[in-house]
This record gives structure tokens, C-alpha cells and sequence, in this order.
């Protein structure tokens, strides 16, 4: 049972000699009762013990000369005994901040972490091994070692410096204490927690950690969430213990007596009325900006007084020096300038962990910079660790990026329809616990709120490949007799093998019955006949067969790169019949309604429920009167974009036999000046509430491969109300942080509104009306929309671009 940690050769150990008396002066109460506790149990370092006399307090004059501290100047520990071990790191109240399992005989870098004082728990078995972990400046070092070995059970450790309380029928509690201290009143906690159905004070981090949970939204990784209930006319404030109260509705009737039911509760307690009782939020501690932060629901309706009343309350009884910050996510609020509010950008600092698409993977981990992943060749086996948000990714084992996601970026669009983990982990890139993992192989768990990393060993990594690799191969289906440029009017979905997925799709949603969707003006369709003919003429076809069956296109990656460039060239360079572009000419009168014309790529290896293609592809402009932006170029350039590296590779990846993929185009005017772009999900990502996901941008500024830095507005719009007579509520979750639109909604409320009607139809006509294998009830079921707001045509016109399924 002797102790099995050890530092490194290399590590500096500094001791400091003090000699000094600690003063500790305190009182301890029964948060339950609110009532002071005699008798106490109270230990200094488990060396000196008092009992609290009969009014609660006790008192202390301790020596401690010749009392050492150490710090480890490599910040590496390395566990030296056979077994595996469980290594977590959390704050002083409980809140995790890391947390990693270890194989045998493996080091442990402490990881990034806020300055301060916290705690590092190593767990083998039922043995539990403590430290107190110093970080300063965001410098971390380990101190006063203190591993003790507890037999058959885990119990909170007894650290130097610490104070120790215990009384049978309450929970123990240890408190740091430095230097002269005179603490505070110390809240003990009943042993019955469960039972226990509030506080009004949460004098310490120690009690909101106790009565805290994780967010039910998946979006707020590695965050604790408290709610809370201010009843209005008594002015008292109950922190709920959300523990045993997941809803303030619950709350209220169970604990505070409010009779009516539910459905009166939600239609008169989140707006001003003459029965409105209390006013419902949350308090949510954001563990990478040590800040606490108050949230509302979307629906609720509060003045700036109002808003005001309840933080000066909460400040009076909450964690002396710790402020309570307000998140603004209703318009009205931003004039609140009394409050001290928080940014959309400074939640995303605070946010230390978001698991986008969860799972479990195994790979090789490698580090590379989001600018030169273009460059790369990798592969299904490689873990990707990055600084940034690639524009594009090829097919990998997992992605980890050091900078915060939206669930509707590219690259987690990509690894939802791969079903491959993908994860924001801040400063990932340069976490010694993940730098140290480098070209291993090494298992990955991605959970909605944390995640697991270690080493792996091939035996497992293989059984797992064996087992989630696809196995046989797909031929596609090829129309290629149908000729002609074709009307959206007459096309359905079921044309896919005609025109492609994209055309067919648009088609779709054109023509749902009982609501005009706004689609852009002037659309058509060239069919794969044209793709199939350009490619036989000019035997292309015999040098795509022949590059598929060269044995060094398929292990030579470099080779493979060059030969499908090559095939694209080869596209571009050869004529394509006159009698297409006479067509064309002719179908959009030469320009005459429009300046330009978006020609938009559209496979059959695309907008598939198996295979979402998305940014695979490449589309096209043609504009009047343009020396290089001509019809000619713009459809052979599309073409050519079948052979574009990441979309063979990942056609590869899923066996789809590439000669069985054509090339349709979709067409009609283009967008050269819109005022928003965006994409919307027509199911709530983040928790079983009905609703809709949207993000959207001002301008052109991409949403789906956002520029570093960058946020944009995301928008919970949720498909009820607790209001009478409204459909929605609106909950924005971020805000646009474009320079010199700084302030500003990109969508108006009515916008927004418009948006959700037409992304109502457009799901309830995919779910009843159009083949589809979602095993799933209405609300679980999810269209993929992209749109367009653009006032060429009209003021501020909302444009449904793309519909597809969402898996």
C-alpha cells in the first residue's frame, strides 16, 4: 500500500520553509434548517481537533513552522504501478474540469486550467490518491502532496491546509484554508441530500456544486446549471435542488403550493399578468472563465427592473466574489444597462468542452494545423487533432478541434452522416494529455457532456473496423437517355437517377401542395444525358476505367491525387456540344431577366440517406457578357467536380462504385448580393424540446465553414409556446460578432417566424409524403434546409435553396 507516484527525472522540486500561527475562526449551520450546529467535529490537517460549542463556532490557533510545500516544475506525474488508473481534476466545488483514463505505467501532463486552486483525484480501484493542483497565470504546478491510501472504500482526502468537518447525519466537508483566516458561516449538509428541496443561500461553490447539474442541452458541454425559483411577492429566492427538481413547474406545485396545473403554470409564469407568481431562470458556472452566468428561457417576458431585483437578490445570499453575470438573448435586454452582461463570445471562451457528433472510434492520432489539412493525405485510421475548423476533411477516424463548432458546420455535418466522433476540446492542439497521445493509436469515447482518451492496442482497433467499415459495394442508378433541359414543375424526387439529388430535392419542396415554398426565380435542370454524352464522345470513360483499374491509383495516394486531376482536365479541355449551350442560351432568354445564373452540381451520389455528399461538390456562375463566367465553363466545370479528390475518396470510403456516379445540374439566378445566408434543422439538436436549429450570417459570410473567430447568430426556435395564441419562441443561443455588425439581429422576429412555417411544411411533407427509413416519431425527424434572405427581387424575400434528409 506504499505510495506509487513519482515525478520524473528532469522535475524541480522547490521547498519552501514557513513558519507562521493560522488563525481560524468559524461558525457551521444546517443549510436545510438554516440553524447553527453544535458539537461539530471540526480537524486542522487531521492533527488538531475542536467541537463547535452551542452556538455553532469554533475556534483555532495552529502552528506551522517547518510546514513544506512542493511544486513540480514539468507538470508531469507518472503513475508507476501495473494497474489502470482514473485520473480527474476538478475545482474546489466538485465541478470536474478533466477527467482521462490511464493505462499502466503511464504519464499524465495537467492539462490547461484556469488559475486557481483545485484538485487532482487519481482512483485505482477502490483507492483514491489526492492532490492539490496550483495553477497561476495559466501556469500549472502540483503542491502539497498528501496520498493517502484509503482500503475498500473512496472518502474525501484530508489535503494540507485543510479543514475538515463532520457530525453523524450530515455530509463531512474539507475546506482549504490559507494563511490568518477567519472563515465564514459553513453550510453542513444533511445526509439526506435527496430529500432536501432547496436552499435560499448558497454561501459557497461547495453547495452549488451539490445542487447543480449538468445542462439538459447538449450544446453546453462541461457546464453546471442550478436553477432557481423568485417567488415575487415574498421576495424570497429558492435555489433549487435540480438534482431532484428538473422543472420548475414541479417545483412550484410539489414544493411551493401552486395549484393550478401545468399547462396554467407555463401560459401565466414566464410573461407579466396579474397571475404571474414567480420568475424562472438558471444560474449555469462556466468552469473555463471561473464565471457563473444567468440564463432565461426564450418565452420568458421581464423588465430591466425586474431583471435587476432578481440579481441583486441572488448576489445577496450567492458565493461571496463571485458575480452573476446576465445572458442577454432576449433584444429588449441589451438596453438593461445596469447589468452586468456576457457575450455570445465570451460564452464560447467559457466553454471548455462540446461533443457534437458522439460515439466512440479508434485511430491514430495525429496534430496538424487547420490551414494545411488541404494538403494532406489522410486516412479512415487518423484522429485529427486541429487549431482550427477545416473548410473540408476527408474521411478520418474522429476529428477534435481546439476552437468551439455549431452542430450545423461542415465538418460535424460530414462526421454525423460518416458517423465518425467529432468534438471541440479547448486548447486541444496544445494539451500535453493529447500532444503526449501523438501517432499512437488510441481510443476515443465522445459523450454530450465529456469525453475519454487513451491508448489503444491494434487487436481491438481492428475488431472495431471490422465492424463498423462498410462492406459491399453501391452501383448507382444513370438515366442517361433522358434529354432535353427539364422543368423543376415536372420533376419529384423520385428523379434523382435523372437529375441528381439537389435538382430532385428542389423539385420536391416546389411543389408541396397548400403553401407556395419561395424558391429562386428561373430554375431548370440539365439532366445526365448531357454529363454522359461529353464523357463517351471524348472517350473519357476509358481513361476513368483505366485509372480505377491501375493497382498504384489505389495505393499510391500522391499518384491517385495526380490522376484525378488529370481526369478533370481532360473534362474542361474538350469541347462540349454547342447544342446544349444554344439551349441554355435560349431557356434563360440570354440573360435577359437576370445578369447571372447559378449552376448547381447535383449527383446521384448526393442528398442520399446513406450518403449526404455535402461539399463534395462544386458549383458554377455564368454571367452576361463575362469573357471567362460562361455557360460553357460553368457547366463543364461542375462536371469536372465529380472527380474532386475529398468526394472520390469519400465515395471510396463507402464503397459507391465511381462509374456509376453522373453529373446533373441544377440552374437559376444566382445570388450575387444577398443579404443572409443560413441553414436550418428541423429538430432541436440539443434536448427533446420541439424545435428547430438555425444559423445564420449576414451577407455571404460562410455558416458552414465559418472563418476563424467568427460566430454567427444561432437560434433555437422552438415549434410551441407558453404563450396563448403563438406557434413559436425564439432563444437565440449566439449572436452575429461580424465587424460592424456588432448589436444586430441578422433575421427580424417575423423572419424567423416565416422561416419556421415554411420549415414546418417542408418536414411534415418529407416525413408523410416522401419514402424515407427514419425509424423515428415526427418531432425526431430531420430536414437538412439551406436559405437565402435577398431584397433583388424584393424586399428582404426569404429564398428556400436545398431541402435534404438530415440523419
Amino acid at each position: 500500500m506504499s505510495k506509487k507516484f513519482c515525478f520524473l527525472a528532469l522535475c524541480v522540486v522547490l521547498v519552501v520553509e514557513l513558519s507562521a500561527q493560522k488563525i481560524i475562526n468559524g461558525g457551521v449551520y444546517n443549510i436545510a434548517t438554516d440553524k447553527t450546529l453544535a458539537n461539530v467535529a471540526v480537524d486542522w490537517e487531521n492533527e488538531n481537533r475542536e467541537y463547535t460549542d452551542h452556538s455553532g463556532n469554533f475556534h483555532f490557533v495552529v502552528e506551522t513552522a517547518n510546514r513544506q510545500e512542493f511544486q513540480s516544475h514539468d507538470e508531469v506525474i507518472v503513475w508507476g504501478t501495473p494497474k489502470d488508473l482514473s485520473i480527474q481534476i476538478s475545482s474546489l466545488n466538485g465541478t470536474k474540469l478533466f477527467r482521462m483514463e490511464l493505462k499502466q505505467a503511464e504519464s499524465f501532463q495537467i492539462p490547461y486550467l484556469p488559475a486557481g486552486i483545485h484538485i487532482l483525484t487519481a482512483i485505482e480501484n477502490h483507492a483514491a490518491y489526492t492532490f492539490k493542483v496550483v495553477s497561476r497565470e495559466q501556469h500549472s504546478f502540483v503542491a502539497d502532496i498528501n496520498a493517502h491510501y484509503f482500503e475498500n472504500q473512496l472518502s474525501e482526502e484530508i489535503l494540507s491546509d485543510t479543514l475538515s468537518l463532520s457530525k453523524p447525519g450530515f455530509l463531512s466537508r474539507s475546506l482549504l484554508v490559507r494563511d490568518i483566516v477567519s472563515t465564514s458561516s459553513i453550510g453542513l449538509v444533511p445526509e439526506n441530500i435527496g430529500e432536501l428541496d432547496y436552499v435560499e443561500e448558497l454561501t459557497d461553490s461547495f453547495l452549488f456544486n451539490l445542487f447543480s447539474t449538468e445542462p439538459s442541452r447538449a450544446n453546453r458541454g462541461n457546464v453546471q446549471e442550478l436553477k432557481f425559483v423568485y417567488e415575487m411577492e415574498s421576495e424570497r429566492l429558492y435555489y433549487m435542488n435540480s438534482k431532484k427538481w428538473s422543472l420548475h413547474v414541479d417545483f412550484a406545485r410539489n414544493v411551493l403550493g401552486y395549484s393550478a396545473g401545468p399547462h396554467s403554470f407555463n401560459s401565466t409564469q414566464y410573461f407579466n399578468n396579474k397571475d404571474r407568481k414567480y420568475i424562472l431562470g438558471s444560474i449555469s458556472y462556466y468552469s473555463g472563465i471561473d464565471q457563473y452566468v444567468m440564463h432565461y428561457v426564450s418565452a420568458t417576458e421581464l423588465t430591466c427592473s425586474q431583471l435587476s431585483e432578481v440579481v441583486q437578490k441572488s448576489e445577496q445570499n450567492f458565493i461571496p466574489d463571485k458575480g452573476i453575470k446576465l445572458f442577454q438573448n432576449q433584444d429588449e435586454w441589451k438596453f438593461c444597462i445596469d447589468l452586468q452582461s456576457i457575450s455570445s463570445e465570451e460564452l464560447y471562451e467559457g466553454q471548455v468542452y462540446q461533443g457534437l457528433t458522439t460515439g466512440s472510434t479508434y485511430g491514430y492520432l495525429k496534430r496538424h494545423h487547420s490551414e494545411d489539412i488541404e494538403g494532406l493525405f489522410l486516412n479512415r485510421r487518423d484522429l485529427i487533432v486541429t487549431d482550427g475548423i477545416p473548410n473540408d476533411l476527408p474521411v478520418v477516424a474522429g476529428i477534435i478541434t481546439s476552437i468551439p463548432q455549431t452542430p450545423l458546420s461542415h465538418i460535424n455535418v460530414l462526421s454525423n452522416s460518416r458517423n465518425t466522433p467529432n468534438m471541440y476540446l479547448k486548447d486541444a492542439f496544445h494539451l500535453d494529455s493529447i500532444s503526449s497521445l501523438e501517432n499512437k493509436l488510441v481510443f476515443l469515447e465522445v459523450n454530450d457532456h465529456d469525453f475519454s482518451i487513451r491508448e489503444a492496442n491494434i487487436s481491438e482497433a481492428e475488431a472495431f473496423w471490422e465492424q463498423i467499415d462498410p462492406k459491399s459495394e453501391i452501383e448507382l442508378e444513370i438515366d442517361s437517355a433522358t434529354s432535353g433541359l427539364l422543368e423543376i414543375s415536372n420533376l419529384d424526387i423520385s428523379d434523382i437517377n435523372v437529375v441528381g439529388g439537389k435538382a430532385a430535392n428542389f423539385a420536391e419542396i416546389s411543389a408541396i401542395s397548400g403553401i407556395d415554398i419561395p424558391t429562386p426565380e428561373d430554375a431548370f435542370s440539365i439532366p445526365f444525358y448531357y454529363y454522359v454524352q461529353h464523357i463517351k464522345v471524348h472517350q473519357l470513360d476509358t481513361l476513368m476505367a483505366e485509372s480505377l483499374n491501375n493497382p498504384q491509383f489505389h495505393i499510391d495516394a500522391q499518384f491517385r491525387k495526380e490522376q484525378l486531376e488529370h481526369i478533370q482536365a481532360s473534362i474542361l479541355a474538350a469541347p462540349i456540344t454547342s447544342n446544349l449551350v444554344d439551349l441554355v442560351t435560349a431557356r434563360i432568354k440570354d440573360f435577359e431577366d437576370f445578369d447571372a445564373y447559378r449552376f448547381r452540381s447535383s449527383t446521384n451520389a448526393e442528398d442520399l440517406e446513406f450518403f449526404s455528399g455535402a461539399g463534395l461538390y462544386n458549383s458554377h456562375s455564368a454571367k452576361k457578357n463575362h469573357s471567362t463566367k460562361t455557360i460553357e465553363n460553368a457547366i463543364k466545370g461542375v462536371w469536372a467536380s465529380l472527380w474532386n479528390w475529398r468526394a472520390f475518396e469519400e465515395r471510396e470510403y463507402f464503397k459507391i462504385d465511381h462509374l456509376s456516379c453522373a453529373m446533373g445540374i441544377l440552374v437559376h439566378r444566382s445570388f450575387p448580393n444577398e443579404d443572409a445566408n443560413g441553414v436550418l434543422i428541423t429538430k432541436n439538436l440539443y434536448n427533446q424540446n420541439p424545435g428547430f436549429i438555425i444559423n445564420v450570417q449576414h451577407g455571404e459570410e460562410s455558416i458552414v465553414s465559418p472563418r476563424k473567430g467568427v460566430i454567427h447568430d444561432q437560434i433555437l426556435l422552438f415549434t410551441w409556446s407558453v404563450r396563448p395564441n403563438e406557434k413559436y419562441m425564439i432563444e437565440y443561443l449566439s449572436f452575429s460578432n461580424l465587424v460592424g455588425f456588432e448589436g444586430q439581429n441578422v433575421l427580424t422576429d417575423e423572419e424567423i417566424r416565416q422561416l419556421g412555417d415554411l420549415a414546418t411544411e417542408i418536414k411534415r411533407h418529407y416525413f408523410y409524403n416522401t419514402l424515407h427509413s427514419c425509424d423515428c416519431v415526427y418531432d425526431d425527424f430531420g430536414v437538412d434546409i439551406e436559405f437565402k434572405i435577398d431584397s433583388e427581387v424584393s424586399p428582404r424575400k426569404i429564398y428556400v435553396k436545398q431541402a435534404r434528409l438530415y440523419k
